[in-house]
């Protein structure tokens, strides 16, 4: 007899035993009497041994024998480890730690500021961060989920974050009142460019491309580089210097008028978004999660649900 029937024929003897019949027995288990008896039968058959004593008439019409009632006993207490693990895996797709593969730049400025916002909604799951800007396999990975900032097209998005971002030149508004030649794309060869490593590729903007996009001349100047896009905006608010800033990486800093940007007009597309990836049918808590980064991450995210 193969285990998945044998476990069956368990779980119906176990029942019919503790309620006195098939047709009880049935009603719990969500069958029919007449399965409940054919499970039965099968496995006295096996053993070669009828478990039940019949009466007439009666509620419980079915009386285990006496020979099984201490095993009957074990049986009905394996049964209840077997439902409580199964609450417990069921809990665990609703609790537990999830770990989310994020890139540095995205911990810093989105997910530690507002982890405390997680805790208080969701104080049921243990939020791990693993950052890095590595390109993961969510099938192969520890992270149940990774948010990556990447081409549009990139084979493993789910869900976009924050699509096709811009870049153009940022600064304080105190250097640029200290450098007033910046009024012109042509005073940035006077100023100290600050250059973002982090992005590989020749094709994401630098500031090369970005002149030579706009015909502006571009001369090797003063200059400062950093392989963190945080870095570079530290540095751009530390008055250092100017920068390619990342249209989502200054977003806050613009409207709060720390940094401002010098030619509104001269923007170019990285042809890169943040995305979201994670296997198949996510868990309870990763749905949570999506759900939650979303509303505090794009603005009118909450209403388009309720539409």
């Amino acid at each position: 007899m193969n285990t998945v029937t044998h476990l069956n024929s368990l779980r119906a003897i176990e029942a019919t035993a503790r309620l006195g019949s098939y047709a009880s027995a049935a009603r719990e288990i969500g069958v029919t009497p007449e399965a409940i008896g054919q499970l039965v039968r099968g496995y006295e058959t096996y053993i070669g041994y009828k478990l039940f004593r019949r009466k007439a008439s009666g509620a419980k019409r079915l009386t285990l024998n006496s020979d099984f009632s201490d095993i009957i006993l074990e049986v009905s207490g394996a049964f209840e480890v077997l439902a409580k693990s199964a609450q417990s895996l069921k809990d665990m797709t609703k609790g537990g730690t999830l770990t989310v593969s994020v890139p540095p730049s995205f911990a810093s400025r989105v997910l530690i500021p507002n982890m405390y916002l997680f805790r208080e909604k969701y104080p049921e799951i243990n939020l791990t961060l693993d950052i890095s800007d590595d390109i993961i396999d969510v099938f192969n990975h520890h992270s149940e989920v990774a948010i990556r900032y990447a081409k549009s097209g990139w084979k493993d998005e789910n869900d976009v974050l924050y699509h096709n971002e811009k870049v153009f030149p940022v600064c304080t508004p105190d250097y640029l009142q200290r450098n007033p030649h910046l009024s012109t794309p042509e005073g940035l060869n006077d100023a100290t460019l600050i250059h973002d490593l982090t992005i590989s590729g020749s094709d994401f903007p630098h500031w090369k491309h970005w002149c030579e996009t706009f015909n502006i001349e571009y001369k090797n100047s003063t200059s400062m580089s950093f392989n963190t896009s945080t870095s570079v905006i530290d540095a751009v608010l530390l008055n250092h210097g100017v920068a390619l800033g990342r249209e989502d990486m200054v977003k806050k800093q613009l409207i709060a008028g720390t940094l401002v940007n010098l030619y509104p007009e001269l923007t170019l597309d990285t042809g890169r978004s943040y995305f979201l990836a994670y296997a198949d049918d996510p868990t309870p808590k990763l749905l949570n999660f999506i759900c939650w980064l979303k509303s505090i991450y794009i603005p009118d995210y909450l209403g388009r649900e309720n539409n």
